[in-house]
């Protein structure tokens, strides 16, 4: 199997494998096929990779827009304490805060593969979890939902394995000691 390294080679490696390279029926579909893996990656990644730090700074009434890519809240915190927070609508409120600066931490969506941004951290670290959802979703519009069933499996056990590996990057051996007398 030829190397996945960038948006270019990923799109001719699903061609190949489809054995419809050349075909502008297929060919013409694959960004919407890796659009559509993209959507599946952000609803099903967990990884560390995926968080963003940013400093927000609030108007009077402690309210400032959500970043970029925004998908959830992993901490809120405003001279390095916890700072309670609302999401409302695409912004984010700090309570009882008013003008300041906080820092966010968040879970971001995965940077897109396009002609302009041809690679990504995910694209990097696992080409194959980019190739096996390609497969999928090329499968289910080629109308062969066996294939697609296989290859989603194959992509779903790289994505719990890359959550896993995430999870101990983050924590390893990390144990929990609870103070006091422990019956």
């Amino acid at each position: 199997m030829p190397a996945i390294t960038d948006y270019d080679s990923l799109q001719k490696e699903v061609a190949g494998w489809l054995e419809r390279e050349g075909d502008t029926s297929l060919t013409d579909r694959l960004p919407s096929i890796i659009q559509a893996a993209e959507g599946w990656f952000n609803r099903k990644l967990a990884g560390y990779q995926r968080e963003v730090a940013t400093t927000l700074s609030t108007d009077a009434s402690g309210t400032v827009a959500l970043p970029a890519g925004f998908v959830s809240v992993k901490s809120v915190e405003r001279d390095g304490r916890p700072w309670p927070w609302r999401l409302s609508g695409k912004s984010i409120q700090m309570v009882a805060a008013g003008v300041g600066s906080f820092d966010l931490v968040y879970a971001s969506r995965l940077v897109a593969l396009s002609g302009d941004n041809t690679t990504n951290w995910l694209l990097e670290d696992a080409p194959d979890a980019y190739l096996y959802a390609c497969m999928a979703q090329a499968s289910v519009m080629l109308e062969n939902f066996t294939s697609a069933a296989i290859y989603a499996s194959q992509a779903e056990t790289i994505l719990s394995d890359l959550n896993l590996q995430s999870t101990a990057a983050q924590f390893g051996m990390a144990s929990l000691s609870i103070p006091g007398v422990v019956p």
